[in-house]
């Protein structure tokens, strides 16, 4: 006897877990704090480099 084929657990339109609009995995504890700059918070510029000698 041939069972037919039981649907996903998860259906293709639920987002991942944990997935709040954010591309990735928000990283744990990761909420109402400045993570990663993935969020859109505004980062502080990355330190001027020197110019390179001539």
């Amino acid at each position: 006897m041939t069972q037919p084929p039981q649907p996903p657990q998860q259906p293709p339109n639920e987002p991942p877990q944990g997935g709040f609009g954010a591309p990735q995995d928000p990283p744990p504890g990761g909420f109402g704090k400045a993570p990663e700059p993935s969020y859109g918070y505004p980062q502080a510029p990355p330190p001027a480099a020197p110019p390179a000698p001539p």
